[in-house]
Order: structure tokens, then C-alpha cells, then sequence
């Protein structure tokens, strides 16, 4: 299910693109009492099914938005700041950043949110893990995430405000649900950027 808006996505710090990855943005909605888990092979979302209990349901929230960040200071708290503007149409919303071997402060930036999402009724948990790699962080936020429906996110991506609440709108039903939608991507400055810009905008 395509979705628009998406978002934004910034270039990268000294005009270096980012390694390309198919999940810089997407949602799914994994059936109650399903565990999801990714494969470094080939970055397929599965499920199994393994219960994953949840300690108070009353107040679980509906959306986990994953985050999985490895350096990225720079980018975390624009990203951050862009899901606290969501219009109400989100609901409840848990946020995990996964920071899987950070060598700069974004622990420490994403933490510095944590007021403003209890401000809004909002969870915030962010993961300091050792060990870099993506597909761990993504299966360490996973195991932690409490919602049924997963958005998943890149550090340098920027959601528009209506973003969460059309996916819950679309997501909301009882079948499994996939839905993406298309990046804005930043103005590029060099050669290699504006190539890169080209691909990330062309994809279905």
C-alpha cells in the first residue's frame, strides 16, 4: 500500500551518500502474538510464532516506531522532532532507537527527548547497544517494540506530519499489511549525491 507523504531524507555529512538499503522507510502490521526477525542475508521481515507478552496491554501503545542508528548525532534529533509533530490521527506511539555501537552522542541526543515525548504521552526507549550492525539493532528494537504495527525508520529520514496517522489508518485491519510510499530526498551538492538522489526517488 503506497502512502503519500513519506517524508524527507537529508544528504549526508560530507557529501558521502549513504550505503543504499531498501528500509529507509516502511510500516507493517504483524498479527498479535507474532514475533517478527530479520535476516542479514537478504533483509526480509518474517514471522513466527512465539507470543511476545506485554506487561500492561492497556496502555500498550498501537504504532512502535523503530529507528535503527549507528552514529548518527547529527541526524537523530531532527528525526525525532519531525515524529513529535504527527498530527493526532497517530494515537499512542512508541519510539525505539536502536543505537547499535555509536562512537558520538547519539545516544545522548535521542535520550534528550525523552521529556518531550512523556510531554506528549508518548514512549521514548533508546537501546545503547555494543555491538554495531544493522540487523542486530533492528532485532534488539524489535524484541523491545510493544505494538502490533512496526514503522520502521532511518536516522536521516524526516516524516511528514500526517505520516503515522494515514499508515494506522491502512494498517489498522485484521490481515497482515505492508505499506511504503515515495522519499523526498534533499537538494544534492556533488555529482555522486544527486546520482544517488536519482535512485532513492525512482523506487517503487
Amino acid at each position: 500500500v503506497k502512502i503519500r507523504p513519506i517524508g524527507f531524507r537529508g544528504e549526508r555529512s560530507k557529501n558521502r551518500p549513504r550505503p543504499w538499503h531498501h528500509s529507509s522507510f516502511y510500516a507493517v502490521w504483524v498479527h498479535p502474538g507474532t514475533r517478527s526477525r530479520y535476516s542479514s542475508k537478504n533483509s526480509i521481515l518474517y514471522g513466527n510464532a512465539k507470543p511476545k507478552p506485554h506487561s500492561d496491554p492497556v496502555s500498550m501503545p498501537r504504532l512502535s516506531v523503530i529507528i535503527a542508528a549507528r552514529n548518527e548525532e547529527a541526524y537523530i534529533g531532527a528525526c525525532l522532532a519531525a515524529l513529535l509533530e504527527q498530527d493526532d490521527g497517530a494515537g499512542a506511539v512508541e519510539v525505539v532507537v536502536a543505537a547499535n555501537g555509536c562512537t558520538d552522542g547519539t545516544v545522548a541526543a535521542a535520550r534528550a527527548f525523552t521529556g518531550r515525548f512523556e510531554a506528549r504521552g508518548w514512549l521514548l526507549n533508546v537501546l545503547d547497544l555494543a555491538q554495531g550492525g544493522k540487523m542486530l539493532a533492528l532485532n534488539a528494537a524489535d524484541r523491545a517494540a510493544r505494538g502490533d504495527i512496526k514503522v520502521y525508520l532511518d536516522a536521516d529520514v524526516r516524516c511528514e506530519p500526517a505520516l503515522l496517522g494515514q499508515l494506522l489508518s491502512v494498517l489498522d485491519r485484521p490481515e497482515p499489511r505492508y505499506a511504503t510510499g515515495t522519499l523526498a530526498v534533499a537538494p544534492a551538492r556533488t555529482l555522486v549525491t544527486r546520482a544517488y538522489a536519482r535512485i532513492w526517488t525512482q523506487l517503487p
